[in-house]
């Protein structure tokens, strides 16, 4: 029935129909939002970020007519799988403390892997919006620049800066 819905319904039943096929994701994340992440602010980071690029591509991908309830779960439990599982070696590494005498290593790492969760999430999320959008927001040059890092992972693609130094 839920299936059929998302097919021949309106927007409103289309919408409560992928709200209650993903709630045994929301408990995956009750889980992670308690026992994984280090702090509550990142779990409600994490959580803003994940709701917000599942509910900007489901958009997207409907108003493009190429909406598809398998690559709905396919990418979520992606992001969802991914993230988790970078957060619980975020918390072997942090773990590893006691043992090794690397303490600026091991936080360094501990918020390199907490950046690139969020910079995961929030890049799908951009790319998303400027599609939805038609490619008004955010600016072309913003996205070329994201683009490039995206492929190259250098903030000075991000930045714009091509200088050859």
């Amino acid at each position: 029935m839920l299936l059929f819905t998302l097919k021949k319904g309106t927007a409103a039943q289309k919408m409560a129909s992928v709200i209650i096929m993903t709630a045994p994701i929301a408990a995956i994340m009750q889980f992670s939002y308690t026992h994984i992440f280090p702090t509550e602010h990142f779990a409600l980071v994490w959580i803003v970020c994940l709701i917000s690029d599942t509910v900007i591509g489901t958009g997207r991908h409907f108003f493009q007519e190429t909406f598809s309830h398998k690559m709905l779960f396919h990418g979520l439990l992606e992001k969802v799988v991914l993230s988790l599982f970078i957060m619980l070696l975020v918390k072997v590494i942090l773990g590893m403390e006691d043992f090794v005498d690397w303490p600026t290593a091991i936080a360094w790492s501990n918020k390199f892997l907490k950046l690139a969760i969020i910079v995961y999430l929030c890049g799908s999320t951009v790319s998303n919006t400027y599609i939805l959008s038609g490619g008004k927001f955010p600016p072309k040059i913003f996205m070329e620049r994201w683009g490039k890092f995206e492929k190259t992972i250098n903030p000075k693609d991000l930045l714009g800066d091509n200088s050859n130094s």
